[in-house]
């Protein structure tokens, strides 16, 4: 089905897409964790709320982390005998290239949108 907004028209098939796109929270949230790898969940969060100047939740973000996990994006590193975390998080390079993906989608998308 067609959606009519203004002179643009919006399928059911591209809203599909849409769902496909990479979030935005796990786009910085890998960006967090490459430029300060290796690092904890609580660094993370609290480097999220600062440059985004949005909340988000141990809830939230530990799920995130564990579905970078599960698609090789980061791995945990055990943490050191002298360290009270259980562990840090590093990005993988399948990790990196994800990375390098997204944001290079995220510069097609704000060039197109200066057009």
């Amino acid at each position: 089905s067609e959606v009519q907004h203004g002179s643009n028209s919006f399928s059911s098939s591209a809203d599909s897409r849409l769902e496909t796109l990479p979030s935005l929270g796990e786009t910085i949230v890998l960006h967090i964790i490459n430029v300060s790898q290796p690092i904890t969940g609580y660094q993370i969060r609290k480097q999220f709320i600062r440059t985004t100047y949005t909340r988000l939740s141990f809830g939230t973000l530990v799920p995130m982390l564990h579905r970078l996990e599960e698609s090789k994006f980061a791995i945990r590193v055990p943490k050191r005998p002298t360290e009270s975390t259980s562990y840090k998080w590093s990005l993988t390079r399948d990790g990196l290239k994800e990375l390098e993906s997204r944001l290079a989608l995220m510069a097609k998308i704000l060039e197109l949108s200066r057009r």
